[in-house]
């Protein structure tokens, strides 16, 4: 599971904080917006094709067009958060999250097709199929997308004061 993980910057909302803690309120309700804030600033990652940096693009856009690490929306879909007393948490289950967001090598290795089946390998213009297929390593650069943006700060500080300064309706 790859999950953001992010603090407080400004110095009032650190202190406001803790003062909150300190007092034992739960500020659930604050962070349930800090969440979806977050969601929607890693969604514009994807959009962008990278904040503040644009990702080297995937062979895969290059050839079919398209956005890199957008191909059938598993990935910019799978984001999701929850709010706790002290916190949000955003994640994704996705497996290969975390190589896509950190890089890495994916060593090579075979891939056999499910009994009674063939894997459909596209070369050219058409489709070969096999019973199995020998998988070259391959390098993934780093996209980083689970992140957050200096503009996204004052509108998840803000969630945070207005709640903690009543400024929150019930």
């Amino acid at each position: 599971m790859l999950t953001l993980s992010a603090q407080a910057r400004t110095t009032e909302v650190i202190a406001a904080l803790e003062d909150a803690r300190r007092h034992g309120r739960d500020l659930t309700r604050a962070f349930e917006p800090v969440g979806e804030a977050a969601i929607n600033s890693i969604v514009a990652n994807f959009e962008e094709g990278g904040r503040p940096e644009p990702w080297k693009p995937s062979r895969r856009a290059q050839r079919e067009g398209g956005k890199t690490l957008i191909k059938d929306g598993i990935l910019v879909g799978s984001f999701t958060s929850d709010a706790f007393p002290n916190r949000a948490e955003v994640w994704t289950n996705v497996p290969y999250a975390a190589i896509m967001h950190e890089g890495g090598t994916i060593p090579a290795h075979k891939v056999v097709a499910r009994e009674g089946g063939a894997l459909a390998i596209p070369v050219g213009d058409g489709v070969i199929f096999r019973k199995s297929a020998n998988i070259p390593e391959a390098k993934i650069p780093a996209r980083p997308f689970m992140m957050l943006q200096e503009e996204d700060w004052p509108v998840i500080e803000g969630h945070i004061m207005d709640e903690i300064t009543g400024g929150l309706d019930d």
